[in-house]
């Protein structure tokens, strides 16, 4: 069922993010990829007290949580309202004036909450005092500054900071829905890598975490319901320096545009793939999706979901994905880890995100996930194991692991396949007038 009914139809919105500014030679900005490397091992989880109870509880990590009166531009680490011990030791070029100081109110001072019930600011901050809106970007407050949408960076050698990622556009997500998560892990993930906004395309389709290329400064195109994978590979073969990376729910990835899922992951398209898998269609008040369990009751299903759900992972391996990794939205920070392991990769790169739904999705809640998931890592799983690899994309029901579970390094990214392509000047910086009809033919033809 499309997802479009409160959204619009949302086809061809784009947004293009001006370059930084001159550094480097020729006064471009290096868009070298980061140099392979074995991220096995890279996924970390937050220590808990609770021992093997992983996940029963989140810490909210201040860099990560910001609390209210905290500039959400920096995720909470900014004002004297921050949350977290550490926010009033952190000096930050520019900073604005000390806010309110809601961070303890929002429960995230450092301290654990239970992962039902993580409150929307530990992921948004709040409008109390300082700079305002949280994640959703810089709505100026009292006693605050406006954080312009736009950053200047004259100086290459400037430090990367989430700040150069802040929307003007505050998330209309529900209080603690997942996408929350996903947003901060995708922020921290292109800041750890020291990727710029002008040097990322983030492409959605239609659906509640669809809405993220509004809530995030950087390239975005908004596509019709279940195309985002097909627009995602035309911008990558024209321009495949850019950073592209796909983000849409379980319905829009796996439902409806199903059908480019497979022939993406064949190709070996070099994107990141971020399904936000909460098991539902959500925007359009909770219809069960591809993924849903049978049985599960929802408005279109009153009886229970007569459909046996498709598992993400065994699809995408048997397709021939070179890179699948699952992540869960209450792990932000292994998630970052996860999500810089799939922009390094080179080639196609799922990772299927567990995102609570807290609205329509009252069975795969934070505890339900927490209760069930562990971390492959942690277990010295090996991804570069066919075997293992195998038997990990399967495994689903009392353990969920949660990892990266496959990584083909030897597998050839598809624009280097292509004869019009390989080895030659990226499309976007050949002059229309120099290739003229013949050359612009021989191109078509390349792809037939």
């Amino acid at each position: 069922m499309p997802e479009d009914q409160e959204r619009g139809t949302g086809g061809g919105r784009a947004r293009s993010v001006p370059p930084a500014g001159p550094a480097g030679e020729g006064g471009q900005p290096s868009r070298a990829r980061p140099a392979a490397s074995d991220f096995h091992g890279a996924v970390k989880r937050p220590a808990s007290p609770h021992g093997a109870g992983w996940g029963k509880t989140q810490r909210v990590d201040p860099d990560l949580g910001g609390g209210r009166g905290g500039d959400g531009a920096s995720l909470g680490a900014r004002g004297a309202g921050a949350g977290g011990p550490d926010a009033a030791r952190r000096e930050v070029p520019g900073a604005p004036p000390a806010g309110g100081a809601g961070g303890a109110a929002a429960g995230v001072e450092g301290g654990y909450v239970p992962a039902g019930e993580v409150p929307p600011s530990a992921f948004r901050g709040g409008e109390a005092g300082g700079t305002g809106a949280g994640l959703g970007g810089a709505r100026p407050a009292a006693g605050g500054s406006r954080t312009p949408s736009r950053v200047a960076v004259a100086d290459r050698a400037e430090r990367l900071t989430v700040k150069a990622y802040a929307s003007d556009h505050r998330p209309t997500w529900c209080p603690g829905c997942g996408d929350f998560g996903i947003l901060t892990a995708l922020k921290k993930a292109l800041v750890d890598l020291e990727i710029w906004p002008h040097e990322v395309m983030i492409v959605s389709g239609i659906g509640c975490g669809s809405k993220l290329p509004d809530y995030i400064n950087a390239n975005g195109f908004m596509t019709i319901h279940g195309r985002p994978l097909a627009v995602a590979t035309g911008i990558k073969l024209a321009n495949p320096r850019l950073h592209v990376i796909v983000v849409h729910g379980d319905g829009d990835g796996y439902g409806i545009g199903g059908n480019h899922w497979l022939h993406t992951m064949r190709r070996n398209v070099d994107l990141v793939d971020i399904v936000e898998n909460n098991q539902i269609y959500a925007l359009t008040k909770g219809q069960y999706s591809p993924t849903s369990e049978r049985g599960f009751k929802t408005t279109t299903s009153p009886t229970g979901a007569p459909e046996d759900p498709i598992l993400p992972t065994r699809v995408a391996f048997a397709a021939g994905a070179s890179f699948i990794a699952r992540g869960f939205a209450g792990q932000p920070n292994q998630l970052a880890d996860i999500i810089a392991a799939a922009i390094r990769h080179r080639g196609y790169a799922l990772i299927d995100v567990l995102q609570p739904c807290v609205t329509f999705n009252k069975l795969n809640t934070y505890d339900w996930y927490a209760e069930r998931a562990y971390s492959v890592e942690e277990e010295g799983h090996d991804p570069t194991d066919p075997e293992a690899a195998w038997a990990k994309c399967n495994e689903w029901g009392d353990r969920i692991p949660i990892g990266i579970l496959w990584r083909n390094d030897q597998a050839v990214p598809y624009e280097e396949r292509v004869p019009g392509l390989a080895g030659r000047q990226p499309i976007v910086e050949r002059p229309l007038d120099d290739l003229g009809a013949e050359g612009l033919e021989r191109l078509k033809q390349a792809f037939l």
